[in-house]
């Protein structure tokens, strides 16, 4: 008799845990229009998915939130959408996403910054090496 009532408490408590995570969680929608197709979509820096349909739908836990979709342009321009709120337990939350104007990617605005630091110590070398050469304008 004690060996039925554990089984039937293991039982009871393994239907327990296994449903608990679909009543802590919250859903998250995502309304993808044509012009965002091809929208990757990020929820706390991890890669979602990809806007293709109408919309998408996450179940996330309760807890802040960072959404941010990116439409690659070309290797050094994209158009990005960025939204941080809180999502609250058993609700519903839904935004649009309003992509921005194109922009250089982060990858492009570090590399052209890198670029133009060469650019301008090499510059000042030369007008180093000319000033000391006698050039006068150099100096």
């Amino acid at each position: 008799m004690n060996l039925k009532k554990i089984s039937s408490s293991i039982l009871s408590l393994g239907l327990l845990v296994s449903t608990a995570p679909t009543w802590a969680e919250s859903a998250l929608r995502v309304v993808c229009s044509d012009a965002n197709s091809g929208v990757v979509i990020y929820i706390n820096g991890e890669n979602k998915g990809t806007c293709e349909d109408d919309q998408l739908t996450f179940f996330l836990p309760a807890g802040d939130i960072e959404l941010k979709a990116v439409k690659s342009i070309d290797n050094d321009h994209e158009r990005t959408f960025r939204k941080s709120f809180y999502l609250s337990n058993d609700s519903v939350k839904k935004v649009t996403i309003n992509l921005s104007r194109t922009q250089l990617t982060e990858e492009a605005t570090t590399r052209i910054a890198r670029e133009k630091r060469i650019a301008e110590k090499s510059a000042a070398d030369d007008a180093l090496n000319l000033a000391r050469q006698g050039d006068v304008t150099a100096m």
